[in-house]
């Protein structure tokens, strides 16, 4: 008050910059006093109170204009308005990491606030950093040797890098052959760009095989090096996360390559191969994501009230370093538990042999394609696994399912888990029901033959009882009934109208 009363004298007359000033701070400590009260009090290299830090009260202050011009006083009061509250970035890191990153990311360390990149080729642990708290949460990704490469906040805009189907989690699988056309001659494609549209028909062609053989996962399919004499043709095809169709495929190859570009005429494929590539680790380059701290200044900062320890002098600018390189580790293909196995699509009623007829003209219809028996029982085609948000991975839930999974906190979607759902447990149980139906029609039915059987029996022994005690008058009355004795002919008519002899 006495500070005050001797900016209002005539001796400070004038000093309008100086007495905003300091009403400016005499503010900013009151908005420190309340909030203080809701929030409590930020200490450096403490944890704080997530109780009173994280409660909507706390939010409802910080956000109100209680505290309005505070940062300019006190700059930090703006990182500390950042990390509390519900939404801020503290409380968000404790409530993913609580709720989110503990049960489903296998190498996340909850002190450390941290996960390896291998965490992001996992597709629970993929799909739960796209949980609302998760994204604006301070988690730290490490390389495998430990090094940070960056915050998830800033790393999860570049799907390319990173996730399930990124290049580095991927596994790829390359089917390559050589195809012989020999209806047609390479000067047939050299003009006009005849050769272009060859090549798109041969794509269109493996795009309806693959579609009938049931293959949902979409590879690429690349045909180059086009050569004179007759046209040969190399084709590629790039499966991703899927070597189940880039198997069955091959099987097909095996059994009867002609049946795959059958429309073309005769064909001779002299190789084919498949190349499974599990690349886990491969190099990428680590973005720029975590900013250098702000340049110093010559003055000293007014003490903080936000602090209860002196902040230590700023950090120099870190260095600018090399992209981290991780260490390839093998891996098996990530699973992807929630993507339901598509059935496959149903075979042809016909099946043409083996020999591929020669065809004069080429036809627009589909090849008709047998898929052969598996040798290895346990492959099949693969589904398209989706495990991002709002990014198509798919895993699709079958064919194209997105993994956009924000549970009822946080936007509003359901995360599955790991247990059956309510629709396993109903299926279970109407199956139980029907087997039990079954039994008891199967018993009833035995006890309907066995009632069945007694009543023949005593019947058939009441009969021969009746017989014995009726034999005599049997005997005397049988007569002219008797089958032994021929019955009088029957005349037939001729076909002249007269009558014809004794049949």
């Amino acid at each position: 008050r006495a500070c005050r009363d001797h900016l209002e004298s005539a001796v400070c007359a004038g000093e309008e910059e100086l007495k905003a000033e300091v009403e400016a701070t005499c503010a900013a400590y009151k908005c420190w006093d309340g909030v203080s009260n809701f929030c409590g009090r930020f200490s450096v290299g403490k944890p704080f109170d997530t109780t009173r830090a994280c409660s909507a009260q706390c939010g409802n202050v910080i956000s109100s204009g209680y505290c309005n011009g505070t940062e300019r006083v006190f700059p930090s009061f703006t990182e500390y308005k950042a990390n509390v509250g519900p939404t801020g970035r503290d409380c968000s890191t404790q409530s993913c990491s609580d709720t989110h990153l503990t049960t489903s990311c296998p190498n996340y360390n909850p002190d450390a606030r941290s996960l390896r990149s291998s965490d992001l080729c996992n597709g629970f642990c993929y799909r739960a950093l796209f949980r609302e708290s998760c994204l604006r949460s301070r988690i730290i990704v490490q390389s495998a040797e430990g090094e940070a490469i960056g915050r998830w906040s800033n790393l999860r805009f570049n799907g390319s890098l990173y996730g399930p189907l990124s290049p580095m989690c991927a596994n790829v699988t390359n089917v390559t052959f050589s195809v012989v056309f020999e209806d047609y001659e390479f000067e047939d494609f050299v003009d006009q760009g005849e050769g272009a549209r060859f090549k798109a028909s041969i794509e269109d062609t493996l795009t309806d095989v693959l579609s009938l053989l049931g293959i949902t996962s979409e590879p690429s399919v690349s045909v180059g090096n086009l050569r004179p004499g007759s046209v040969i043709a190399d084709i590629t095809l790039t499966f991703t996360n899927d070597p189940g169709g880039a198997q069955l495929l091959q099987h097909v190859l095996d059994a009867n390559a002609g049946l795959l570009l059958s429309e073309f005429g005769d064909i001779d494929v002299p190789r084919s191969s498949v190349n499974v590539t599990t690349t886990p680790g491969k190099l990428y380059e680590s973005p720029a994501s975590i900013p250098p701290p702000p340049p110093t200044t010559s003055t000293p900062p007014p003490i903080n009230p936000f602090l209860s320890t002196p902040p230590p002098p700023p950090p120099p600018s870190p260095p600018i370093t090399t992209p981290l390189i991780p260490t390839p580790q093998p891996s098996s293909p990530p699973t992807t538990p929630f993507i339901s196995t598509p059935s496959p699509s149903t075979s042809p009623t016909t099946t043409p042999s083996l020999s591929t007829p020669r065809l004069t003209t080429p036809s627009t219809s589909s090849p008709l394609i047998t898929t052969p028996p598996s040798s290895n029982p346990s492959v099949s085609p693969s589904p398209v696994i989706t495990d991002s948000p709002a990014l198509t991975v798919d895993v699709s839930e079958a064919g194209s399912q997105d993994l956009s999974g924000v549970d009822s906190r946080d936007a509003g979607s359901v995360v599955p888990g790991a247990g059956g759902e309510p629709s396993d447990l109903n299926n279970g149980a109407l199956i139980g029901g029907i087997v039990a139906a079954l039994i008891v029609l199967i018993a009833a039915l035995a006890l309907l033959v066995i009632f069945v059987a007694r009543r023949r029996a005593a019947r058939d022994e009441s009969e021969k009882k009746v017989g014995k005690n009726d034999a005599p008058s049997v005997s005397t009355t049988r007569g002219a009934m008797d089958p032994e004795e021929p019955e009088p002919p029957s005349r037939l008519v001729a076909d002249d109208g007269e009558e014809g002899g004794a049949v």
